[in-house]
């Protein structure tokens, strides 16, 4: 962000609290490989074990028993994410991560911070200088 500031750029989007962190966690969005598999992230494509299902002759979506768990992990249900108080802003974090931590090892899913939580501050302090600048 300071590189882009220095450059000359514009920064008109703080951090915000967002209600979907990727399309991951959106019901309807899909990545579609070559084979007409359907996967809910596309860092995933072309893992087996993550395919929520497929599109069949009839161009029709038919769904396996992966696409329930993408939909139902809820990031209000994990603890340690429950107790963050970057929730708002990551809503657990990267979904696919999740999603290969509840598959490959049970119920245990814990969760996935992202970058925010170890840069937030640094972040806003940046953008509040760049805000005061601008003004002047």
């Amino acid at each position: 962000m300071r590189t882009l500031i220095n450059k000359g750029w514009k920064i008109s989007i703080p951090p915000m609290i967002r209600s979907v962190f990727c399309s991951a966690y959106t019901v309807n969005s899909f990545t579609i490989d070559p084979y007409l598999n359907l996967y809910k992230c596309w860092d995933l494509i072309g893992l087996d074990d993550y395919k929520v299902g497929f599109i069949n002759e009839e161009g029709k979506p038919v769904f396996n028993e992966n696409n329930l768990i993408w939909l139902s992990l809820d990031p209000f249900e994990i603890e340690e994410c429950r107790n963050c108080k970057f929730l708002p802003l990551c809503m657990g974090g990267c979904l696919a991560n999740s999603i290969k931590e509840l598959i490959n090892h049970g119920n245990n899913v814990r969760g996935n911070c992202t970058f925010l939580k170890n840069n937030l501050g640094k972040k806003l302090k940046i953008y509040y200088k760049y805000l005061e600048e601008s003004n002047t």
